[in-house]
């Protein structure tokens, strides 16, 4: 458990010192740099690495807007696109079919995936408002492994977290493997 601990700690360490030298290597949806704000939610901010040609990201559209809906004011939520062959104008459509609104950011060189160590599409990073990591991983385990999923979900890790945060209890950082489409 020490380990993780210092792990996580590390972790963010190494990603906020790295982000103050380096930037983000992130850009808006216009094609400008962009420097990933500081949290500045109440209580913090939900990293939603995405595509729009997942089909699980797609099948976590409601999920994500309904929890988005349900944190408005308490948490920022923030999309990052990691695939360079993806254009702003796809990205655009995505977020309109699903009539999500999120603050969007393209990483094509996957320097800021990178730096947080997502592996898939989708998956999430909370970060509390001191700006530590607390979870990544799946949103829920209703994807178990590659093209399976359960018939109903019974542990929902991103809501239960925020949940966590929002009745200030004190989080340990924890992580759940994601399930999906491999960033590449």
């Amino acid at each position: 458990m020490l380990v993780v601990r210092l792990f996580a700690f590390l972790l963010v360490f190494l990603v906020q010192n790295q982000v103050k030298k380096e930037g983000t290597g992130l850009f808006d949806l216009r094609g400008k740099p962009a420097m990933f704000p500081p949290v500045q939610a109440v209580e913090g901010t939900v990293i939603w690495f995405f595509s729009p040609e997942c089909p699980l990201c797609e099948n976590y559209t409601l999920a994500i807007r309904e929890l988005q809906e349900k944190y408005r004011g308490s948490f920022r939520f923030v999309g990052i696109c990691p695939l360079e062959q993806i254009n702003a104008n796809q990205i655009e459509a995505f977020l309109q079919k699903y009539k999500l609104k999120l603050e969007v950011y393209r990483d094509p060189n996957k320097q800021f995936t990178q730096k947080l160590g997502a592996r898939v599409t989708p998956e999430v990073f909370v970060i509390n408002k001191k700006g530590k990591t607390v979870y990544s991983g799946r949103i829920d385990n209703w994807a178990y492994a590659p093209g399976k999923t359960r018939q109903f979900v019974s542990s929902h890790e991103l809501k239960e977290t925020l949940e966590k945060l929002k009745k200030n209890q004190n989080l340990n950082y924890s992580h759940q493997p994601a399930i999906g489409c491999f960033i590449e």
